[in-house]
Formats: C-alpha cells, sequence, structure tokens
C-alpha cells in the first residue's frame, strides 16, 4: 500500500485489540482484492472508528457519511464518482437504511468501479461518461443488522464487500489503556473495576429502554475522569480513586430510576470499599440555579436542583443530551433554569472587559414530529430540482457563519423515533457532522448542543440510546408540591397572605385523598388524566374564581369561609370532572365528606356563584324549535342545568386564556356545547375557529387551519384582529390515526403551539409566534388504541360530559314535542300523548343500547343519543290534518323508530328482536297492541308522495297504502321519468321509501350499504326525484384529483347556495379515487363548515353578491359575514 500524505495533524488514536487487529487484517485483505469492507455489529463496538483509524495510518482522507431512507442513486453516484477520481476514501454508516430499490444501483455502481480497478485502467465508463480512476481509493460500510428500521442488503451487493463481525470489544483493555493515557496510576485495577461494575449493573438493575452499558458508555467516564484528572497538577493515588469514584457516579446516576440508584450505590461500594469521597463543591452553580429559579417565578426543589446539576455535567462530557421521564417531571422546567442559571453564572465570573455575548446561550426548539422528514432536513424541490435547506440543517449552517461565541443547544422537543433521529446519528456521535440526503455533510461547531425532550424511548434504536448522555426526571419525586406553592406565589398581590397560607392547608388537607380517589376509579376515567394536569385545573378554576371575588372585603373568617367555598367547587369539577359519572349525588356525598365535611350539593354550589354566572354567562334558556342545518345534537337548542354547568366552566376557563377539552360518549354534546357558547360569544369581541379532524389529518392540515382566522400583528407573530380573542375548537381531538412509530404529528403541532405559543413557517424557516388564542377541543372515550399522549393531555382542563340521566332527557324531549303540538291545531288527544311518545322514545334507545352491541361483524350497531334525536325529530314531522287520534301518532312514532334502529340491523334475529322490543313499547304506552310478527310482515309506513304532483313544500308526511298500491304508484312514476321498466319488489319499494324520508329532511344524509349490483344507485335517483331533489354526480376522468373533486364541491354548493336547488351528491365507491375526498366529506357533515376551506376570498365575495337580493328578501342584515352564514344556512 502506498501511503496517502494526507494531512491528519495531531489527532487522537485508537486503542489496539485483538478485535480491531483482525478488523485491520480484513479489511486490508479486501482492499488487495479491490472489495469494500463491511463491519457489522451492534451499537458501540468501534465499526467507524476502526475504518478512520485505518485510513490514518495509511494516511488517507477519510470521509464519513451516514446513510437515510432520503439518499438516492443520484447522491450515492456522484459520491462514487468523485471517491475514484480522487482516491480518498469513504465510510457510509448504517448503510443498511438505504432503501432496497436504491441498494441494488448502488451495487452497479460499486461493481463498475471494481472491475476498472481489476483491469488495471486509468480511466472507466461510470455512470455513462468517462472519468479517471485513481486505484488507491475503497469505500466502507458499516452496519447495525437487526435493528428497528434496518433492511438486508441485495446478494449482488453483498458480495463486493468483505464482511467483519464486531460483536463485544476488549473492555478491560481499552478502558486500561486510557486511563493510562489520562495519567492513572493504578490503571490496570480501575479497568477491571469499572468493566465489573458496568457488567453487574447490566444485570442487577432494571430493564429500561434509556440504559445502557456499553463502550460509549464507559468512555463519557473516562473522558469526564481525563477532564477532571487535568485539573490537578499533582495527584496521589487515593485523590485518583476519588476522580474515578465522582466520574462514575456522575456519569451513570443522571440516568437510574429512583428504585435503582440505591443499587447502583451498592454496587459501587461493594467494588470500592470503605471509600466516600468529599462532595464536589458546585456552590457557585448551585447558587445560580436558585437565584434562576426565583427570577422565573419558580419553587425551589432539591430534586430539580440536583438535575439542573447533573443536566450541566452531562452537557459538559456529551454534545447529545437527552432528557427522560413521563410528563410533569420538569424537563423543559429544568433545561430552562439551567440556560438562565449558567447565562448569569458565566456574566459574573467573566472579567468586566469581555464581549456579553460570549456568555448567552441561545436555544432553538423544534418538534420533530410537527415537520416532515424534507422540513426538518432539507429536500429536493420537484419543480425545480434544487435543494431547499430544512431547519436543522439552516441552524447548522447559521450557527457555523454566524462569527460570534454564543451557546446555542438545539432542543428536539418531541417523541424520538428511528424515522428521524437515525440521520442524527453521526452529529452525535464522535464524527460531529451532520450528513443530509443531497451529499452535503455540515460540521458541528464546538458551542453547540444537542438535546432531546422525551417521555419514553420505546421506538429509539440502540445505536441512538448509546450515543447520548441521559438525564431521567421522575413526576413522582416531584409530585404536585412546586407546582402549587409557585401557583400560590403568582396569585394577585392584592390576595392577603393569611388567605395564601389557609389556601395551601385546603390543598395540604385534601389533594392526596382526591388523587387517591382517582386512582382507585380509573375505570370510570374516560381518558386517563395524568395528575398534576388536575392539580393544574383545581389551581385554574380557583385563579379565576378568586379573580372574580372581593379580595379585601370583610372579616377574615368570613374571608377565609369564601375560599373554602371557592375550593369545595373547584376541588368538585376538577376531580369529579374527569369521572364518567353515573349518577351525581352518589359523587356529592363522596366529594364533600372527603374534603371539609360538608354537604352542598354541586347544583346548590354553582348557584352560590350566582351573580358570577351572571357575569360571565346568561342564564336565557330560550326554548324554540329551530333546526340549524349541520348540527344533529338536541342540546344545540336545550340548554338544560347539564350543559349549563359545562357551559360555564368552559368560558370561565377559556376567556383567560386556559385550554378545556371535553370528553364523553358520542352524542352527549360535546361539540354542541361549544357551539352554545359560539353562538353566545360570536357578537363580542371573540372569534371562534373550527377544525376537524380525522383519521388523515396532517400537521401542515392544521396549521393552515389555526391561522385560518389569524391576521398578521407584527414583523413575527400573527393572532386575532386586534381586540379580538380567537378560539381554537379542535374537534375529534384523538381522531388522527397514530403513524407506525405511534406518534401522532397533528397533536404533536398542538402541543407545540401550547408549549411554545406559535409555528414554525418552515417555507422562510423562521419562527411566527400567535397571540390571543386559546384551545378548545372535544374527544370521544379512546378505541381503537386513539390514545392522547399525555403531555398534550396535561396542558388541558379535562371534563367528562356525563349520558344525561333519563330525567333530564324526558324533560328535553317533552319540551320540544309539547311546544311543537302547542304551536299547531292538533287535536286535544295528539297533545296528551306527548309524554307517551317520549318514554316510549327513551324505553326502545335503551333496549337497543343494551341488546345490540357491536361486534367484529357488524361494527355499525352503535347508538348514541343522536339516534334518539332523529326518532323525536321524525316525529316533528307530523301534520295536524293527518294525526288526529293516538293510534296515529302511535303509527307515526312506531315508522320513525323503525326507520332509525331497524334500518341498520342485518340479520333476521335482530330485526324480530326490535320489532317485540316496539310492540311491547307501544302496548305499555300507547295502549295498543300490534303483535310483532304484524310489524315485520306488514310494516307501518308513513311518505309525502302520494299526490307526486303537488310541490314538495306543501306535501304531507301520511301513512302509505299498502305495498301493492306503492307499487303501482312507484312504477307510473318511473314510467314518466324513465324508459326502460323497473320492477318493483317489496325491498326495493322499502328502500325508496327510506330514502325518500332521508331527502325530506334539511340537513339529513344516507349511507347505503350493500354489494354491487343490488340497485343503490337506482334507489337514491329515484327517491332523490321523488323528495324534488336533482342529484349530481362526479364527473370522474383519467388523472382525477383532489383540486377536481373540490371545484365539482364549490359547483354543487353554489347550486345549493345560490340557486337555492335541493341537490343530493351522490357519492359512489368508484368516486372515492383517494381518502383524500373522504376528509373533506368528513368535514362538511361534522361541521357543516365548507366556504372557509373550498373558496378563496375572491369567490365569497362573488357568492356575497349573487344571494344579496335574496338575502335582503329574507331579513338578513346586511353585512358579509351574514350573507355567507345564510348561503351556508341553504347549503
Amino acid at each position: 500500500f502506498t501511503y496517502g500524505c494526507e494531512y491528519i495533524g495531531c489527532a487522537s488514536r485508537l486503542v489496539i485489540t485483538p478485535l480491531t487487529d483482525r478488523c485491520f487484517l480484513t479489511l486490508t485483505g479486501a482492499l488487495n482484492l479491490h472489495l469494500g469492507g463491511s463491519p457489522a455489529g451492534p451499537a458501540g463496538t468501534g465499526k467507524s472508528e476502526t475504518v478512520k483509524d485505518l485510513a490514518k495510518i495509511m494516511g488517507k482522507q477519510c470521509v464519513v457519511f451516514n446513510c437515510s431512507e432520503g439518499i438516492d442513486f443520484k447522491m450515492t453516484g456522484q459520491f462514487f464518482s468523485g471517491l475514484s477520481q480522487s482516491g480518498a476514501w469513504c465510510c457510509f454508516d448504517e448503510f443498511n437504511r438505504i432503501d432496497v430499490e436504491v441498494l441494488s444501483v448502488i451495487a452497479s455502481q460499486v461493481h463498475s468501479i471494481k472491475a476498472a480497478m481489476d483491469a488495471q485502467v486509468i480511466r472507466f465508463m461510470f455512470e455513462g461518461r468517462e472519468i479517471k480512476l485513481n486505484a488507491s481509493c475503497a469505500y466502507f460500510i458499516t452496519m447495525n443488522p437487526g435493528y428497528l428500521g434496518r433492511v438486508e442488503l441485495p446478494d449482488n451487493l453483498k458480495s463486493l464487500f468483505r464482511p467483519v463481525a464486531m460483536m463485544v470489544p476488549d473492555y478491560a483493555l481499552i478502558t486500561e489503556i486510557i486511563l493510562f493515557s489520562e495519567g492513572f496510576q493504578e490503571a490496570k485495577l480501575f479497568s477491571r473495576k469499572i468493566v465489573n461494575l458496568y457488567d453487574l449493573a447490566s444485570k442487577q438493575l432494571s430493564q429500561q429502554d434509556h440504559y445502557d452499558f456499553g463502550m460509549r458508555a464507559i468512555k463519557s467516564v473516562l473522558v469526564m475522569a481525563g477532564q477532571k484528572k487535568q485539573s490537578y497538577i499533582s495527584s496521589s493515588d487515593a485523590q485518583d480513586r476519588n476522580i474515578l469514584i465522582h466520574s462514575l457516579r456522575n456519569a451513570n446516576l443522571p440516568r437510574f430510576l429512583a428504585e435503582d440508584a440505591p443499587l447502583f450505590n451498592n454496587i459501587m461500594s461493594d467494588l470500592f470499599p470503605g471509600i466516600s469521597p468529599p462532595k464536589m463543591d458546585n456552590s457557585a452553580l448551585e447558587v445560580a440555579i436558585e437565584q434562576a429559579t426565583t427570577e422565573l417565578g419558580l419553587e425551589l426543589w432539591t430534586d430539580q436542583l440536583q438535575k439542573a446539576v447533573q443536566l450541566k455535567e452531562q452537557l459538559a462530557v456529551r454534545h447529545g443530551v437527552m432528557l427522560v421521564g413521563p410528563s410533569g417531571g420538569g424537563k423543559t422546567t429544568v433545561r430552562t433554569v439551567l440556560q438562565r442559571a449558567l447565562t448569569s453564572l458565566y456574566s459574573s465570573l467573566a472579567p468586566k472587559h469581555t464581549d456579553e455575548s460570549y456568555f448567552k446561550i441561545k436555544s432553538f426548539s423544534i418538534n420533530p414530529k410537527c415537520v416532515s422528514l424534507g422540513e426538518l432536513y432539507g429536500y429536493t424541490d420537484p419543480n425545480t430540482l434544487e435543494w431547499v435547506d430544512g431547519m436543522l440543517a439552516y441552524l447548522f449552517s447559521t450557527t457555523i457563519s454566524n462569527g460570534e461565541f454564543e451557546w446555542r443547544w438545539v432542543v428536539l422537543d418531541g417523541p424520538v423515533d428511528t424515522a428521524w433521529v437515525e440521520n442524527l446519528n453521526t452529529t452525535l456521535d464522535d464524527t460531529k457532522t451532520l450528513c443530509l440526503a443531497n451529499g452535503e455533510r455540515i460540521n458541528m461547531p464546538d458551542n453547540m448542543r444537542i438535546m432531546f425532550e422525551v417521555d419514553t424511548l420505546t421506538q429509539a434504536s440502540p445505536a441512538t440510546i448509546s450515543r447520548c448522555a441521559m438525564v431521567y426526571m421522575d413526576p413522582v419525586k416531584l409530585g404536585w408540591k412546586p407546582y402549587v406553592k409557585s401557583w400560590i406565589k403568582r396569585l394577585p398581590k392584592d390576595l392577603p397572605q393569611s388567605g395564601r397560607d389557609h389556601l395551601w392547608d385546603l390543598f395540604e388537607l385534601s389533594i392526596e385523598t382526591g388523587l387517591q380517589l382517582l386512582e382507585k376509579r380509573l375505570k370510570l376515567q374516560h381518558i386517563p388524566v395524568p395528575q398534576l394536569s388536575v392539580v393544574q385545573t383545581l389551581c385554574r378554576i380557583l385563579q379565576v374564581l378568586i379573580g372574580f371575588m372581593n379580595k379585601n372585603g370583610g372579616r377574615e373568617s368570613s374571608f377565609h369561609r369564601k375560599l373554602e367555598l371557592l375550593f369545595v367547587f373547584a376541588f368538585t369539577w376538577s376531580v369529579g370532572g374527569v369521572l364518567n359519572r353515573e349518577d351525581d349525588q352518589e359523587e356529592d356525598t363522596l366529594i364533600s365528606s372527603t374534603v371539609i365535611g360538608r354537604d352542598e350539593t354541586l347544583i346548590n354550589m354553582s348557584y352560590d356563584f350566582d351573580q358570577l354566572v351572571h357575569d360571565i354567562f346568561e342564564k336565557d334558556t330560550g326554548i324554540g324549535v329551530t333546526f340549524p342545518s349541520g348540527s344533529r345534537s338536541i342540546f344545540s337548542y336545550f340548554v338544560d342545568l347539564q350543559v349549563i354547568r359545562y357551559s360555564f366552566l368552559s368560558a370561565l376557563l377559556l376567556l383567560n386564556k386556559f385550554p378545556v377539552l371535553l370528553t364523553g360518549d358520542s352524542g352527549v354534546g360535546k361539540t354542541a356545547l361549544i357551539q352554545v357558547l359560539a353562538t353566545k360569544a360570536q357578537s363580542g369581541d371573540l372569534v371562534i375557529n373550527t377544525i376537524q379532524f380525522s383519521a388523515l389529518t396532517q400537521p401542515s392540515q392544521c396549521q393552515a387551519q389555526m391561522m385560518n382566522k389569524l391576521v398578521k400583528r407584527s414583523r413575527d407573530s400573527v393572532g386575532p384582529p386586534r381586540g379580538k380573542k380567537c378560539i381554537a375548537f379542535v374537534n375529534d381531538l384523538n381522531m388522527p390515526s397514530s403513524d407506525k412509530h405511534g406518534s401522532q404529528p397533528p397533536l404533536e403541532l398542538l402541543r407545540q403551539f401550547i408549549d411554545l405559543g406559535g409555528f414554525y413557517d418552515v417555507k422562510k424557516l423562521t419562527w411566527k409566534g400567535v397571540v390571543d388564542v386559546t384551545l378548545a377541543a372535544t374527544a370521544a372515550p379512546p378505541g381503537g388504541g386513539r390514545l392522547i399522549s399525555s403531555r398534550l393531555l396535561k396542558h388541558f382542563s379535562v371534563f367528562a360530559m356525563p349520558q344525561p340521566s333519563t330525567k333530564s332527557l324526558q324533560h328535553i324531549y317533552k319540551v320540544q314535542l309539547g311546544h311543537f303540538f302547542e304551536n299547531r291545531d292538533f287535536m286535544p288527544e295528539v297533545k296528551e300523548s306527548c309524554p307517551q311518545v317520549v318514554n316510549a322514545g327513551i324505553a326502545v334507545y335503551y333496549k337497543m343500547c343494551n341488546a345490540m352491541l357491536p361486534t367484529p361483524d357488524k361494527s355499525h350497531y352503535t347508538f348514541n343519543l343522536r339516534d334518539l334525536s332523529d326518532v323525536i325529530k321524525g316525529v316533528l314531522q307530523a301534520d295536524e290534518s293527518v294525526i288526529v287520534s293516538r293510534e296515529t301518532i302511535a303509527h307515526l312514532f312506531a315508522h320513525e323508530a323503525t326507520r332509525v334502529f331497524h334500518d341498520r340491523l342485518t340479520d333476521a334475529t335482530d330485526r324480530s328482536t326490535f320489532h317485540q322490543f316496539l310492540s311491547d313499547d307501544l302496548h305499555n304506552y300507547f295502549k295498543i297492541t300490534i303483535p310483532a310478527e304484524t310489524l315485520q310482515n306488514a310494516p307501518i309506513i308513513f311518505g309525502d308522495f302520494l299526490d307526486m304532483n303537488a310541490p314538495s313544500a306543501s306535501r304531507m308526511y301520511r301513512q302509505l297504502p299498502s305495498h301493492n298500491m306503492l307499487s303501482t304508484l312507484l312504477e307510473e312514476y318511473y314510467m314518466r321519468i324513465s324508459s326502460p321498466p323497473l320492477i318493483f319488489f317489496e325491498a326495493a319499494i322499502d328502500h325508496v321509501v327510506r330514502a325518500a324520508r332521508v331527502f325530506r329532511q334539511p340537513g339529513a344524509h344516507l349511507l347505503l350499504v350493500g354489494i354491487d349490483g343490488t340497485g343503490k344507485v337506482t334507489t337514491c335517483k329515484l327517491a332523490a326525484r321523488i323528495a324534488g331533489c336533482q342529484v349530481y354526480s362526479l364527473s370522474i376522468v383519467r388523472g382525477y384529483s383532489l383540486v377536481d373533486f373540490r371545484d365539482e364541491l364549490k359547483k354543487v354548493f353554489r347550486i345549493c347556495g345560490v340557486s337555492n336547488k335541493p341537490t343530493v351528491l351522490l357519492l359512489t365507491d368508484a368516486d372515492l379515487v383517494s381518502e383524500a375526498f373522504l376528509e373533506d366529506i368528513n368535514c362538511i357533515l361534522n361541521t357543516g363548515r365548507e366556504d372557509a376551506e373550498l373558496f378563496d376570498q375572491d369567490e365569497l365575495d362573488g357568492i356575497v353578491m349573487e344571494v344579496k337580493q335574496d338575502a335582503i328578501a329574507h331579513d338578513v342584515p346586511d353585512s358579509r359575514a351574514a350573507m355567507l352564514k345564510f348561503f351556508q344556512s341553504r347549503v
């Protein structure tokens, strides 16, 4: 081999062990045969370092490149072309992360270089052009077989590389030589002890994802010991031992769980018996941390102080540090405190004439799951084919180009998984280089540190874990006290000290009991809420109420009494609010006995704050039967006590900028409650922005929708128009499906928004602050693995809305039906049967819920309160000239209940069960006897198309004659509109009647399920014609895209909203070319909002002009918002 004469400088060398020796021999043997070398083995065994060291021995330039999924064959082609011309070496790290398709092309590229070297030519053809060959070039690859996100190499590539297994390095020998090189006299003894310590620790301590006892962990201890050793000019053996024990403790204790730390200390005292080294002096740092804690308005806690010191020590030896631990352990707090403490500490130690910026620490927080991989690292623009830098690449480049020396912490605060973190492997190890998919390599400057904040490392590979230092933060150790103490400190100045002390006593008295109650009743929680979140909600409710209360009025005893009342109220709602309550009363007694032994019930508690409720939420419960289109819940137009309570609480928190999450079964009125708030608030200075989540929602869509109603407020911040507040209402928060690593990117975006107060503009790579926006969200109970990450959940005040009691359901529906019957000239007999209709409806609903449970093959057997509302809504179609007796109203009720419940049942047994329920309830409530067989064989049918020539608005909804007469009627009608005859058999008639019923109700939708060729489209078209609607079908052509689909949706909305023509949009399986279509449909069905997303401002202005005349004729105010609302109500 010829020596390469590359300038290497005074570089450190590798410890030569038998394994290294064997690897050198194999690699040089491979070079002789013009092959590549392929060291493979677990993380931290020295694969890349051995290749680099061999290059140093040969005097060669060795380029280390970290491979990722983003690499394509063009980039590798450029790489190999440069290597073969320059004669340099290259080491592809993590080579088996590249996609298999690209690997097979790489095989042909490597093969052409090998063939040229075998033939000993000077020039050769490579990728279609002739280049010169420098025969001293070489290529190596390193791999971790079997780790997450790795692929198997194709056989034609394997044959071009010579494999070397590097499984277990010689720990003792390496440790001994490094210790000698650092100046330790007893290196042999120490090295054996260190290796034993790590061996015992890996066997005896608990198995955790973030524990690593490999070579890299030992190396960081040796580096730490070396740094401390250098600071002593001369040291004795005893001092060496103390230095080593300190280093071992400082490197390992930060990562251990509370139960593992004593075990580790015991192993240490066994290996170093009778030695207790003096405590290291960190007093200056500790004072700075105490000062920083006070400045930030936080409570000093010994555990937190210790963690901040540990983090500082880890940052000194490693450039990648992970803060690990469940939500609420204080990860962000410790980092913020340390950042402030170090800045002030360095400034105070510095000589007066030094430059200030030398002692600044700037931190940049990014949540890597909020952006795509391309936006994080960089991507090739498909239109211009130019490389666009991602956020990390931009940060690295600006740090290097910025001449000033200031510390920079890049904080990656989000779930760690192999998809994005493996691209940082060469950045986190000794290479310190960020490798991008376009072949660019950016060296990491010395003043930069990378920090991760993560709650679990289940999705990270050992390759990542071994490269980082770990600091574990335990929320159990921290508890709720520091949070409450710092909160009491932050209360308004005019709250006297005696009041603060009394509050603290109340907390100490009750919180533990409350949290234990929640642990016992985990089954009653819809969504398991972190304990700190419960305490946080309690503090928030109290803070708002104390803000309203007259703080200085009256004697101290009455003031304390008031505080107690407020505390009971807040405690009841924060602890009880997360439980799915079956019965209010039972919970009241439980809570009141827990707290202060008072017997007020929740309701009385609410009315104690009567004045307060009036301040925030007027209690006018206007009762009117108007059906808002889109909203399907009964609670949109009826307010019972429960809605008042929940909306009072939600408004209380939201108006004070605290995020709220409502959870509860489907159909209990979560969305409606927020909409009630919205309509009450719309008039004032509050803007509501509704965001509908679905399984496929992407973070970019979510961000665009969040920005929808915001305007520019300053150079780098946006918000609602000045003087207004905005509530961003996220519907179905837990709907987005998890990616393959178990994280939900849209939820991570919301967490970043709550944590940091803004978003990154990924196009301009700048930060956009968002002001005056508060989040409100609803979430159904998690099913199918859809949980919400506890790191997001801890920011919300969570309230579980219970199912309304039978009594309140009866009240709501009786008022509604009674109002309808009173306003029209119904017979007294019909008016009197109102309670029977409601009670029979509720009875059928409960029976169906209990008897018809969903199974895998009947997944649509889910009944909720919306179905009950639909039955009552159906009865409201009654016409006073048709419904004249108890018998006719009973028939109408039977028909509506059959439509709502029976039509989704798939087998005969279930249908006959339903008919039995209905027969029983007709007998029990209306005293009418219709056997189940009769209901089944000669069903009661209502419709409005006996006189098809009458306009649809003036038709009467009446009982239809038998199937035979209907068949004749429909045949005649069908003959008039279509030439080929249609055979109307019994099932076809039923389907047409069902579809026509749906089309005559405003805002109702229909899903037809069945195999191909069963007449779904024909039925739908005929029913639409009968109901007086026109049918709109999509015109699918080749290359039909989301843009085309949205254009067609706009057409349909114009037909409905501007021309005021009733329209049925018919979507078949074949029309749904992309799942994104369903996204839009889901959004429209759920929120009824279509204008904001589909139309741009110019189109909306056009619509306003077109509907203006009609709107004024309908007494709509002459404003743009009112016109758009009118357009939307028509759609």
